[in-house]
């Protein structure tokens, strides 16, 4: 009997569209003079491929998003805003 494997790859841009972001970190690498550096991650979720599958949501540092989506990225930062009800 065999098993049939399904991969499913993590999405980029060059295949894929992005759908909107899920979520972000900050991930942190050492530096110069043992300092931390700090950047902020993004886990991008991607829409439908014209065969039907999906790949795996990806993370990005915001300055690929910037430069890639930066609607996207500004409708994830608005959603994390919040605004005191007296200005709604």
């Amino acid at each position: 009997m065999h098993k049939l494997y399904l991969y499913i790859a993590f999405g980029n841009f060059e295949d894929d569209s992005p759908y909107k972001i899920l979520s972000s970190r900050i991930a942190y690498e050492d530096g110069v003079n043992g300092k931390k550096i700090s950047q902020i991650q993004l886990l991008v979720e991607w829409h439908l491929r014209h065969d039907g599958s999906q790949s795996k949501p990806t993370y990005f540092n915001n300055k690929v998003l910037r430069n890639k989506c930066p609607l996207l990225l500004l409708d994830f930062y608005e959603s994390k805003l919040k605004i005191p009800e007296n200005l709604q």
